[in-house]
């Protein structure tokens, strides 16, 4: 006797599986967080460098106020002394000479941006943006300083 085949797309019970999505859903879709890219060793951004005050204070004690928006809500979040918006997408040529290399040394340069979550005046976690999930990369306490920093800010002249 043959063994039946399960066909493509089929799922149990005889409903189909969608697939695909518009990007705009996505908008409306709380964040999702996922730490297997996280970059654990690099001695600026790498998550093995924190504390576990750090962790605790910074990364666990603000995740859940982020976990709460939408992703169509983050880029519309403002504050810090411009008031400019705190979350948003960068293009990878915004980003310094080392993260760009880093980037590549993860096989991840294939990217179009990362996406910048500002979690105080000079703390940002960075990503890379999926549907509704942040792909974990770095954590940059150096916001700020043209010298470590991932992204370097540019300072407005008043």
């Amino acid at each position: 006797m043959a063994q039946k085949q399960p066909k493509v797309g089929a799922h149990p019970g005889g409903r189909s599986v969608r697939t695909g999505g518009s990007p705009e859903n996505f908008d409306k879709q709380t964040i999702c967080w996922q730490m297997g890219r996280a970059d654990w060793s690099y001695d600026s951004w790498g998550w093995g460098t924190l504390s576990p005050d750090d962790w605790t204070q910074q990364v666990v004690g603000r995740h859940p106020g982020l976990e709460s928006m939408t992703w169509g809500e983050l880029p519309g979040a403002v504050g810090g002394k411009s008031a400019g918006t705190n979350h948003h997408s960068l293009p990878l040529d915004a980003l310094s000479k080392s993260a760009q290399v880093r980037l590549s040394e993860l096989s991840l340069d294939d990217v179009d941006a990362v996406f910048s979550l500002r979690l105080t005046g000079t703390i940002r976690v960075y990503g890379i943006k999926d549907g509704r999930v942040l792909r974990v990369l770095w954590y940059d306490k150096y916001h700020g300083d043209p010298e470590k920093a991932v992204c370097p800010s540019r300072k407005k002249n008043t």
